[in-house]
């Protein structure tokens, strides 16, 4: 998770899908690109989890310490 540049809620993920398509597209430095998981229940729920946890990770991540002696 800390790993996550971007997260964003996305629609009509595949115009093969009927319906809106909606999905979550999550971006890492590792991927050139986004990570879309599409044709998503519940997309909202598992988006704010996702983006909640996060942010707790983010804010609470300490630097890593110097290799240097």
């Amino acid at each position: 998770m800390v790993d996550i540049t971007d997260i964003q809620k996305v629609y009509k993920v595949l115009s093969v899908l009927p319906g809106s398509g909606m999905g979550i597209s999550i971006a890492t430095p590792s991927t050139q690109k986004p990570l879309v998981f599409g044709a998503m229940i519940h997309r909202d729920e598992a988006f704010e989890t996702i983006f909640t946890q996060y942010m707790k990770m983010a804010t609470s991540s300490k630097p890593p310490p110097s290799a240097e002696l």
